[in-house]
């Protein structure tokens, strides 16, 4: 039929949504006399069906990664990609946000001679696990620093925090970082600071504390996380890993996770 219209596979394919892979797969199997195979069982999948697309339907707001972060809670073991294909079959996958394109207003890169370590930071927001009997500890910021080169974690500080906090907490990991690095033996003058454009590392508090102790401040591409690449990554690895899969009940225990 493709060739009868006289049409390329690309153009041929796009609007039946099929990929080339399985356009070349298919021909080969009707060269071959063979129909295309039923779909094969897929026993994992429908082990964690019913669950999966239970807790999907009770928190709406949860990702794929969340519902099988409360599938490990509930003691089912299995992967984020079954747990992805599940939802996308059921049409329960939240929506994708796209955000327009925006220009780079990056920092110009330093001169070699004033590059020292290579610093990023970046918080989140997390909240405790309530306990039977005790009131709701509510959300708080944990705030990480690491050294980008080789992703090594300096300094990782949590804390329930009010409005307009976040910039003594950022000044304390900050700290925490440069005190470590002296244990380690790395050089700690010339230091560049990479974060995004959030209000705690835009206000003048933070820029001071910047200023005073001679600490390059290097801002990430507006709406393009792939600026602080490395300490999202970092962010990502730390709840999927250990918050997701721990019960959390106050930043103590955060400390010990991290330990």
């Amino acid at each position: 039929m493709r060739r009868e219209l006289g049409l390329g596979v690309n153009r041929f394919l796009r609007p039946l949504g099929m990929s080339k892979g399985t356009y070349y797969r298919r021909r080969r199997q009707a060269q071959a006399g063979r129909s295309s195979s039923p779909s094969r069982p897929r026993p994992k999948r429908e082990a964690i069906r019913e669950q999966a697309c239970k807790i999907a339907l009770t928190f709406p707001a949860y990702g794929y990664r969340k519902v099988w972060a409360e599938l490990l809670r509930r003691g089912i073991r299995t992967s984020r990609s079954t747990v992805y294909r599940v939802l996308k079959a059921e049409e329960l996958l939240l929506p994708m946000k796209r955000r327009p394109k925006a220009r780079s207003q990056g920092s110009e890169p330093s001169k070699p001679e004033q590059v020292g370590l290579v610093l990023s930071a970046d918080s989140t927001l997390w909240r405790l696990i309530e306990h039977k009997g005790s009131p709701a500890l509510g959300g708080y910021r944990i705030l990480n620093v690491i050294e980008e080169e080789s992703r090594y974690l300096l300094a990782s500080v949590a804390e329930r925090v009010g409005e307009g906090e976040t910039a003594r907490l950022a000044k304390e990991a900050i700290e925490r970082a440069r005190e470590e690095a002296r244990k380690l033996g790395l050089p700690t003058k010339g230091l560049r600071l990479r974060t995004d454009r959030g209000s705690a590392f835009q206000s003048e508090d933070f820029r001071g504390y910047l200023y005073e102790h001679q600490i390059g401040q290097v801002w990430a591409p507006v709406r393009k996380p792939q600026g602080i690449g490395k300490i999202e990554r970092w962010q990502r690895s730390l709840k999927e890993e250990k918050i997701m899969q721990e019960e959390i009940r106050d930043p103590l225990e955060h400390e010990r996770v991290l330990d």
